[in-house]
Formats: structure tokens, C-alpha cells, sequence
């Protein structure tokens, strides 16, 4: 018979045997014992924890909706109306894939190199509307009294990140955006 290790300050008649006191569903007896696993045991053990970890992310992302999908809605701004460095408001109008209307503005940027950039009207903070002031010389959220430069960069408050950035594509002069069609127009700052 093999030997089993029991602490020395608690008394196990010999004839017990290391699961028996599991077995018999004796609490205080399966407390004193020491019950050792098996090497084999404990690495199929690890191994199966290691897995089902390796394998949650996979299965979340089956849960996932992804990101929104996209419209190209339309705006009635063309590259020769804008000025590089100077912000315009620019209200939209268009139709997802479903049907459903798909109404708000965004901020439109001229960078030098030709390059337009479309901002989401809403603050990264709390989805708030935010204004140019233009002789300031940067966007500002009344909210929370928060600033970004014309890049869109986070210049002080509590944004948490740049502001957001909606896909633009020429037609012609005529400049489109690619806007999410579960957009809100934003909340009206202070």
C-alpha cells in the first residue's frame, strides 16, 4: 500500500485512504488531508484552462456585430470651396441600404497636399457638439470644456482620443463621406 502524507496535527485512522473522506462527504476529514493530483492531472488541467482562454476571444467575436456599416452620403461642398487649415460645418443628407434617412453635418478640413479630412461632429468625450473658434484657432466642446487642434488632436480636457474620422472620397468636385448609418447628430453643447 502507498504512503500517504498526513499533517502531523491531525489523527487518520490507518485504514483511511485519500479519497475516501471526498467520497464520504466528511468536511472536516477532507479539510485535514492533503489530496495530491498527479503530475499528468494538473498539466491536463492547466492545459485545458490554457485553451479555453485561447480559445474565448474567438468565440466573443462570433458575438460581435463588427463595426456599423457605412453610407456614402453626399455633400454640397465641392475641393474648391475649402480653405487648407479652415474648418466648415457641412450638413449632409442621404439614404442607408435599408431606407432609412441619414441626416447631420461634419466638420470638413483642407490639409495642405490637397488631401480633404471629414471629422465626426461629435466629442470623443461624452458625444457633445463642438464649435470652430476660429480665433482661438481650434474645435471646442462647451460640455466639458475640452479643445482639439485642426488635426483633430486633443489639446486639453478630458477626451480620451483624437476626434473621430469619417472616410471621404471625391466624385467629380462634389466631396462624399462615408458616414455610419447607426449616426446620431450630436448633443448640443452648453
Amino acid at each position: 500500500m502507498a504512503k500517504h502524507h498526513v499533517r502531523p496535527d491531525v489523527s487518520v485512522p490507518p485504514e483511511t485512504h485519500i479519497g475516501d473522506t471526498a467520497d464520504r462527504g466528511d468536511a472536516q476529514s477532507a479539510s485535514a488531508l492533503a489530496i495530491p493530483i498527479c503530475r499528468r492531472r494538473a498539466l491536463l488541467m492547466i492545459g485545458g484552462s490554457v485553451a479555453a482562454a485561447a480559445a474565448l476571444p474567438m468565440a466573443l467575436a462570433g458575438c460581435s456585430t463588427g463595426p456599423a456599416p457605412t453610407a456614402w452620403v453626399a455633400t454640397e461642398v465641392t475641393t474648391a470651396d475649402l480653405e487648407v487649415d479652415q474648418p466648415v460645418e457641412v450638413p449632409f443628407a442621404g439614404t442607408t441600404a435599408s431606407g432609412a434617412d441619414l441626416v447631420g453635418s461634419a466638420w470638413l478640413v483642407a490639409q495642405a497636399g490637397g488631401t480633404v479630412v471629414a471629422f465626426d461632429p461629435r466629442c470623443t468625450h461624452q458625444a457633445c457638439a463642438y464649435t470652430w473658434a476660429g480665433s482661438a484657432d481650434r474645435f471646442e466642446c462647451a460640455c466639458h470644456e475640452a479643445g482639439f487642434a485642426v488635426d483633430g488632436n486633443v489639446l486639453y480636457g478630458p477626451p480620451p482620443r483624437p476626434l473621430a474620422r469619417f472616410e471621404t472620397r471625391t466624385v467629380g468636385d462634389t466631396i462624399e463621406l462615408a458616414v455610419p448609418e447607426n449616426f446620431s447628430t450630436p448633443i448640443p453643447g452648453d
